[in-house]
């Protein structure tokens, strides 16, 4: 077997080991919320739907940003998942924007009163 299957095999197990576990803590948790004698049964199935919509949860997956030219467009490689074919100037804007975003949220390092900084004495 190649190294790379072996690993790919371990993910797998690891990360259904992982999910096995983590139903387990629900079902231990749903018990406890069955048990509970000081729940009414509305209150009961309130928590236990809540409980299993925060299992159900799937993370959000982000989306890769693919990098083509007018040349390549359709031969370009393809990733797996969610992607957004872009151009260099784009992925540039994108940045330069989400930069600008963060440095106008919020105070300002600089600036303040006139005349409190060094100046013209």
């Amino acid at each position: 077997m190649s190294v790379l299957l072996k690993r790919l095999l371990k993910q797998k197990h690891e990360k259904l080991g992982e999910l096995q576990g983590a139903w387990k803590r629900l079902k231990k948790k749903a018990e406890a919320i069955v048990e509970n004698e000081n729940l009414e049964h509305p209150e009961k199935v309130r928590e236990m739907k809540k409980l299993y919509r925060n299992a159900n949860k799937k993370e959000d997956r982000k989306v890769h940003l693919v990098v083509v030219n007018k040349g390549n467009r359709g031969k370009m490689n393809r990733p797996s998942g969610r992607y957004k074919t872009v151009d260099r100037r784009m992925k540039s804007e994108l940045r330069a924007q989400k930069a600008a975003d963060k440095r106008s949220g919020g105070k300002r390092g600089r600036g303040g009163r006139a005349g409190s900084g060094r100046g013209k004495r």
